[in-house]
């Protein structure tokens, strides 16, 4: 004679107490997934506006393009995961904030204001917030050395 249940499969039957788990998790992926691709649908505006107007000795502004442009210029190079919804909507917020506290495409004329906010931007390197390690953590290559960090606050300060 058989040993075991009359019915070996009857969690699989409606009404049970499994296969209304199953159906439920099913019905939160497949809406997750709905909602997701659905998200697609509203992608922040990721160009790039015209203008370049910063200048630095060749060493500073190379390091500047590599740890700060992305964010802080209209040079940014928008990697894929910016174009997946709802990373692209943090991104771009992100991105749209930092260049309204620092724009190298659209730098200031006034001698006064632009040491403001070089000497600004060099104290916040020094203390190690910029560029930040949201970013870094993605772009190891953003990190600035100490002597990095050096020459461009010996720059702001001194001669720019």
């Amino acid at each position: 004679m058989r040993e075991g249940p009359a019915w070996p499969h009857r969690d699989k039957l409606p009404g049970t107490p499994r296969f209304c788990m199953r159906r439920s998790i099913r019905f939160v992926l497949l809406t997750l997934t709905v909602i997701f691709f659905a998200a697609q649908l509203k992608q922040p505006d990721l160009s790039n506006p015209k203008g370049h107007n910063f200048k630095a000795p060749r060493a500073v502004e190379d390091s500047l393009r590599r740890a700060c442009f992305d964010c802080h210029s209209h040079k940014t190079v928008w990697p894929w995961y910016s174009q997946i919804s709802p990373v692209s909507w943090f991104v771009s917020k992100h991105i749209v904030e930092a260049r309204k506290r620092l724009n190298f495409s659209r730098w200031t004329n006034d001698p006064e204001e632009a040491a403001n906010t070089l000497g600004e931007a060099c104290d916040q390197m020094r203390a190690g917030q910029m560029p930040p390690k949201s970013y870094t953590a993605m772009h190891p290559e953003a990190e600035l050395s100490k002597a990095e960090v050096d020459a461009f606050c010996k720059w702001a300060i001194n001669g720019q």
